[in-house]
């Protein structure tokens, strides 16, 4: 009987073994793959992002590093250093404590998407990992950056496209016909993010203010699914000013206490989110900078971010 108790126990304890070594090499394979090329991190990167479990797994400093050329995380980042003024001032409520990766230094003599190789492989392991994140910042740099609504348009344009011309999945969300209308988002990896920005055009009453940050403009990708961790539930035209309940009740007043609210859709369900990317200089939802297009905002009279013309408004109708 006792050889028969031995046997079993030895017997439970190999399988158990066996059991944690392979659940080990599991979670373990794709960091593994990604280390031992590391001069082919876009083979490493997809074995990453076609995995449904890498979001899961957490990666130490040092392989994010190893993976990203840099590390993201690290609060002396330029990006995320001189974003810190506008995280700690901004009346979001949940801003002071967000998890936050940053883009590498932006170089001012290099283009658009030279800038954005040089951060996209973090880009596309902070969609893989996600978990616990609340977004991804980027810092665009230059003498002229976000001194005015349309350049700041036209630098947020050539971002999103830079990134959408090198999304993993093939989606390419630039590149649909719905851009700017009700059902597109910007999508990457087969992630949805919603974007702020922040540039030094904007007034100090307006939503989007830079709080004095000069020469530098921002795009913060927020995954959807922060705002679930932080409970800001559904979007919805209606807010209890008096008495508020809910998170986004909360973040609206204390947005309008502060001077400077934002104004509020109508009908949620059908506005198009394109539209809250690039606000205009006077907020209005009467007036919409087209931003996706090309024709709209670059080099373009300043009117152009105000949608004054008959024939913009007409076409900000037809969008919605």
């Amino acid at each position: 009987m006792f050889e028969l108790i031995v046997g079993a126990f030895l017997g439970f304890l190999m399988s158990f073994v066996a059991l944690i070594y392979f659940l080990k090499f599991r979670q373990s394979r794709n960091t593994q793959a990604l280390l031992y090329n590391a001069n082919e991190s876009e083979i490493l990167l997809k074995s990453l992002t076609t995995d449904a479990n890498a979001r899961l797994c957490h990666f130490p400093k040092s392989t994010v590093m190893h993976l990203c050329g840099y590390n993201p995380s690290d609060p002396s980042l330029r990006s995320l250093s001189n974003f810190d003024i506008i995280k700690t001032s901004t009346e979001c409520l949940f801003a002071r404590q967000a998890k936050l990766w940053g883009s590498s230094d932006w170089n001012p003599s290099c283009s658009v998407a030279q800038n954005v190789s040089s951060w996209l492989h973090a880009f596309t392991l902070f969609g893989a990992i996600q978990r616990g994140l609340d977004g991804f910042l980027v810092e665009v740099v230059g003498q002229e950056a976000g001194q005015t609504v349309e350049r700041f348009a036209t630098i947020v344009r050539m971002v999103l496209q830079a990134l959408s011309d090198n999304d993993p999945s093939g989606y390419r969300c630039m590149e649909k016909d719905f851009l700017g209308k009700r059902g597109w988002v910007f999508s990457f990896d087969k992630r949805e993010y919603f974007i702020t920005t922040f540039a030094a055009c904007y007034p100090s009453q307006h939503s989007r203010y830079a709080f004095g940050v000069r020469h530098s403009c921002f795009i913060l990708f927020q995954p959807y699914s922060s705002f679930l961790w932080h409970n800001v539930g559904n979007d919805t035209p209606y807010t209890n000013w008096s008495n508020p309940q809910t998170v986004r009740d909360k973040i609206r007043v204390k947005y309008r206490s502060n001077g400077r609210g934002y104004p509020i859709p109508e009908n949620t369900d059908s506005f198009p989110v394109a539209h809250a990317f690039v606000r205009p200089l006077y907020d209005s939802h009467r007036t919409v900078v087209r931003w996706w297009d090309p024709l709209g905002c670059n080099d373009m009279p300043s009117s152009c971010s105000e949608t004054s013309s008959p024939v913009r408004l007409a076409e900000q109708k037809k969008d919605a």
